[in-house]
């Protein structure tokens, strides 16, 4: 459990003396206040969150210019911030900030650009603007496919995106078609029988519940995922994410 209090406590000391010994605007006093922003996000305490994300923005645009990738990474979490607090206008706003200045400093097919596309999809999608958030994930994963190579994780993780939107929008072939993509990643990455392709699979398996397609092979994934994550809970390592996911299966057969 996370000791929020002492760790502001320390957070706090630790601004002070930056002030003192670097001055009022170092970018090192900036990631402190950014540091201090995430911890009081993490409590929802958010308007206090904003406050030192804003200060820590200032000091980086002083410190380092306006087009620094710091900068944007900045916006970024303004962005979050907005979004988890559902002021979309200024989510987006901040999302396209954080953007523009990545393009600028680190190149149109740079991770970070990859990150901020992804970021600014899923503010569409969470809007319900399917038609704008469908072509920036499309494009995050072009630069994720070129950067990590086909094979990859994030690459996995960008399918299953791309393949609830296509769900959201009605179009049952392509969604199905990415969660497949997503599976097979995973599987050529980890093997058969590791965690993340159970939820791959779990993924599919509830897609085509909910959309009542394929209901045969659905108890069959059911089946394969339960099996995964049995042989990942031992007597050493029972873990409660995995009995948690056991226990949903069970109730959905």
């Amino acid at each position: 459990m996370c000791d929020f209090k002492r760790a502001e406590k320390l957070y706090l000391r630790a601004c002070e003396i930056k002030q003192i010994v670097l001055g009022k605007h170092h970018p090192e006093l900036a990631l402190t206040y950014n540091d201090l922003a995430v911890l009081y996000a993490r409590q929802d305490r958010n308007d206090i969150a904003e406050q030192y994300y804003k200060q820590s923005l200032s000091i980086r645009q002083i410190s380092l210019g306006e087009n620094h990738p710091d900068v944007a990474q900045t916006f970024n979490n303004l962005g979050s911030l907005c979004q988890d607090c559902g002021d979309y206008e200024k989510a987006e706003k901040y999302f396209k900030s954080g953007l523009a200045i990545y393009k600028e400093s680190v190149g149109e097919n740079h991770m970070d650009v990859g990150a901020s596309l992804k970021n600014l999809a899923t503010l569409y999608q969470l809007k319900g603007d399917y038609m704008k958030a469908m072509p920036l994930y499309n494009k995050a994963l072009d630069i994720l496919k070129v950067q990590l190579g086909e094979n990859h994780a994030d690459v996995a993780v960008t399918l299953n995106d791309i393949a609830i939107l296509y769900y959201l929008r009605g179009n049952y072939i392509d969604a199905e078609s990415h969660y497949k993509q997503s599976i097979q990643i995973y599987q050529n990455i980890f093997g058969p029988n590791h965690p993340d392709v159970a939820m791959s699979i779990m993924n599919l398996a509830e897609f085509y519940r909910i959309t009542k397609t394929k209901q045969e092979e659905v108890l069959c994934y059911y089946t394969q995922v339960e099996d995964i994550y049995k042989q990942h809970l031992t007597t050493e390592n029972e873990d409660e994410k995995y009995q948690d996911m056991i226990k949903k299966i069970q109730q959905l057969r």
